[in-house]
């Protein structure tokens, strides 16, 4: 489509902040997969592996939490700081678990 025939407060389908939303929201989407085999492997088997996979499943936390700040400190929410600070406190709690 033209310049000319795009309506001025209108945005492409795919801008550049869409497509971050949504690689974001791929990435939660991987992460959560990964979080959910690794807690049924955790909570099904009682080996040593367990003692390892608790802070990866922290730090896994952790991460899809700092993926949801970033999401949201655009629009300059208590959210996106909320999301810093969960995503602290599960690091907190997996170096402790380490």
């Amino acid at each position: 489509m033209d310049d000319e025939q795009r309506k001025p407060g209108k945005r492409h389908p795919m801008s550049r902040e869409n497509r971050i939303r949504l690689q974001i929201d791929i990435c939660n989407l991987l992460l959560g997969i990964v979080v959910i085999v690794l807690s049924i492997l955790t909570m099904s088997t009682e080996t040593n592996l367990t003692k390892t996979l608790y802070p990866v499943l922290f730090f896994l936390g952790a991460a899809m939490m700092a993926l949801n700040s970033i999401r949201y400190i655009r629009r300059k929410n208590l959210l996106s700081l909320l999301f810093i600070m969960i995503a602290a406190i599960l690091v907190a709690v997996g170096m402790y678990a380490m």
